[in-house]
């Protein structure tokens, strides 16, 4: 901290002289000064702080402090053992509704031509044409969903179904099903063999071949 006092004659702010009689440092002029502390006591003094505009910075760690700083760095990301009690429940649980799911709706081609026989059967002809490649014979939903293909069915039944050949990508299941189509052939029984291909992890119907009709 400084003592700034007003030089009356240059009336620039100069610093509080050492001595009562002293030359001003911004004019030169003897009689700015105060010979006593009354007067100066009665001239327009300030006291100015000198603070430094640049913040301090800590100097980096070196030695034994780096090696203290990345052992704490280390501890701050360190997993509590709650944490990883919760992040095994969350892991374990996620596993236990997989396989869950897994074993009560599996993946095969055997539930992907029930699904699709049920939903003809329940009407919902748009789920049933999801159950096909939307290839071939049924590239198109409108044809597929329309009353003179698939749409006409409002009941079906399913007697039989079996596995006739499979491997990892392609299979061929035999459904001995009945189903009944008032806007076209009626009530029947059908003996199909579907025909179909894994995309991803599902099975999907790429064709189908008549084995056995008969209209009741």
């Amino acid at each position: 901290m400084k003592i700034l006092i007003v030089c009356k004659f240059c009336t620039e702010k100069v610093p509080l002289p050492d001595q009562q009689q002293s030359l001003c440092s911004e004019c030169g002029v003897r009689h700015c000064l105060y010979d006593s502390y009354e007067s100066m006591q009665a001239a327009s003094f300030m006291l100015e702080e000198t603070v430094s505009t640049n913040p301090i910075e800590e100097p980096a760690p070196v030695g034994n402090d780096l090696a203290k700083e990345e052992s704490r760095n280390s501890k701050n990301l360190k997993i509590s053992p709650v944490q990883r009690v919760i992040s095994g429940i969350v892991l374990i649980t996620g596993l236990l509704g997989y396989y869950l799911v897994s074993s009560v709706f599996p993946n095969t081609p055997e539930s992907a031509v029930t699904d699709f026989l049920e939903q003809l059967g329940e009407q919902d002809y748009a789920g049933a044409w999801k159950e096909t490649t939307q290839t071939g014979r049924f590239s198109s939903e409108d044809k597929f969903i329309s009353p003179e293909q698939y749409g006409g069915i409002v009941s079906t039944k399913i007697i039989d179904i079996k596995v006739v050949e499979q491997s990892d990508r392609r299979a061929i299941i035999r459904v001995d099903y009945e189903a009944d189509d008032p806007l076209n052939t009626g009530q029947g029984r059908y003996k199909q063999n579907f025909t179909l291909v894994k995309q991803g992890n599902s099975w999907k119907i790429v064709d189908l071949e008549n084995i056995k009709v008969v209209h009741y």
